[in-house]
């Protein structure tokens, strides 16, 4: 079923008619329902039929019977939340962090992982199968890790109001801070500096100089980095380097009015760069708290690892990686083939893959800045020919690209999706180019949210 959507509105999408009262009164007047969930939206709302109309409930699982207190309807369209469980449905499990009701981090901890599973590797088959009709060869065992502890990068909000600290994560669909005291879902030692960092901003002089802390874990310390919307006394200073010391904390401010003033004012081993190891491919990515880098890293090394698996290098071939980022995939590539090109648009990620090849004196590799969303021009890169192509796009695609090198592609691409609508909409492409989805899984990298990553390796003839 087709529904119309409004992207200017903040509760759910869906198109209004009426005035807010006519709505009101009118899901009044038809009082609760009693419905039964059959299915999860794509933003993790449960999914029931009524009567001819479509019922979407916040909070509901599939199996559950619910009595639903309505908030908006329209003749073929109601929404609503939860005002009773009548029977719970099987896969309903107690959520385990006791803000889960008003962070807006974790949307399903509500949900049973196993269930939840199936459900994002349902929903990526569904839309490869509608709109690119597509089905794999081979569909592989879903890449998982721990549904808790598992995440290394977070970003916190900083709020003074009434003389009162404000500080954890913003509230579902609000810009409301939910303080936290620990975060279920952070690798533990992130999570045990939440109560400290609370104290020293506290503490401050300037209580309105940070507007951010941004915290992210690595093999060689952990970062936190001051997002600060004035400069910080020298009391304040002093504070946060205590802090750092202690606990050997890389430390990082960054005035908000510029992304290019990072500066590290503590690193306990004498870099101002953190690091991770992906250890099958022996390659160690350095990186600052501002470079993108994925957060579980966990499924991250099993990506990479299986990524090298299914495009079956021998050594002899010339690679091309897009939307490289600072080499996640372009130095474990360099280790497998002859030779390997990156290709990213964030000049400051291609500068820090250029460094990360000279750390791993990988010599093989090559890195480029280019707009993969626009018309690239002439690009060297472009006219080089590929054994085998590696995509790992933004949740918008890479329709662009791929029509743009066109019968130029090589047999194998090896896709890495965040998005599953804009895979089944560039697969669509790849079969009309006479390609065949040969191996797929999906990647659980955000546990409990209804956010899903998958992999498919294309095949040309």
């Amino acid at each position: 079923m087709h529904i119309k959507r409004n992207q200017s509105s903040r509760s759910g999408g869906f198109r209004r008619t009426g005035t807010a009262s006519q709505r009101s009164a009118s899901a009044q007047k038809n009082g609760p329902l009693e419905v039964v969930i059959n299915s999860l939206t794509h933003d993790g709302r449960g999914v029931a039929r009524e009567k001819g109309r479509v019922v979407f409930v916040e909070g509901a699982v599939p199996g559950d019977r619910v009595k639903v207190r309505l908030i908006r309807q329209t003749s073929k369209l109601t929404e609503g939340v939860i005002a009773k469980i009548l029977e719970p449905s099987s896969d309903r499990v107690e959520p385990p962090c006791p803000w889960y009701s008003q962070c807006g981090g974790c949307n399903l901890q509500h949900l049973k992982a196993e269930r939840l599973l199936t459900i994002k590797e349902q929903t990526v088959l569904g839309q490869l199968k509608r709109f690119g009709d597509f089905e794999p060869d081979n569909l592989e065992a879903p890449l998982t890790s721990p549904e808790l502890g598992y995440r290394t990068r977070a970003r916190l909000a900083v709020r003074w109001w009434n003389g009162k600290l404000h500080f954890g994560f913003r509230a579902s669909g609000s810009k409301d801070i939910v303080a936290i005291e620990r975060c279920a879902v952070l690798v533990p030692e992130l999570s045990r500096l939440l109560p400290l960092l609370r104290a020293t901003l506290e503490q401050g002089q300037n209580k309105r100089a940070v507007s951010h802390i941004e915290l992210a874990a690595a093999e060689n310390g952990h970062g936190v980095l001051l997002r600060t919307v004035a400069k910080l006394p020298d009391e304040d200073r002093e504070s946060w380097l205590s802090l750092a010391r202690e606990h050997n904390l890389h430390l990082y401010l960054q005035p908000e009015s510029s992304s290019d003033s990072l500066t590290c004012v503590h690193a306990p081993d004498n870099s101002e760069a953190l690091h991770y190891t992906l250890s099958q491919q022996n390659v160690k990515l350095q990186y600052l708290p501002v470079d993108f880098t994925q957060v579980n890293t966990h499924v991250n090394e099993k990506m990479v690892t299986q990524a090298l698996e299914w495009l079956d290098l021998t050594g002899n071939e010339q690679v091309l990686d897009l939307f490289c980022g600072m080499g996640n995939f372009t130095l474990p590539l360099a280790r497998a083939c002859r030779k390997v090109v990156g290709v990213e648009g964030v000049q400051a990620l291609v500068e820090r893959g250029e460094k990360n090849a000279l750390l791993n004196n990988i010599e093989n590799s090559s890195f480029a800045r280019a707009d993969l969303a626009a018309e690239p021009g002439r690009r060297t890169w472009l006219d080089e020919k590929y054994d085998a192509l590696l995509l790992d796009p933004p949740r918008t695609g890479a329709l662009d690209i791929l029509q743009l090198m066109g019968k130029s592609l090589p047999n194998r691409i090896l896709y890495v999706s965040c998005n599953p609508a804009t895979l089944a909409r560039d697969a669509g492409f790849l079969k009309e180019q006479g390609y065949r989805l040969s191996r797929f899984c999906v990647m659980d990298m955000f546990p409990q949210t209804t956010h899903v990553e998958s992999m498919g390796l294309f095949l040309k003839g």
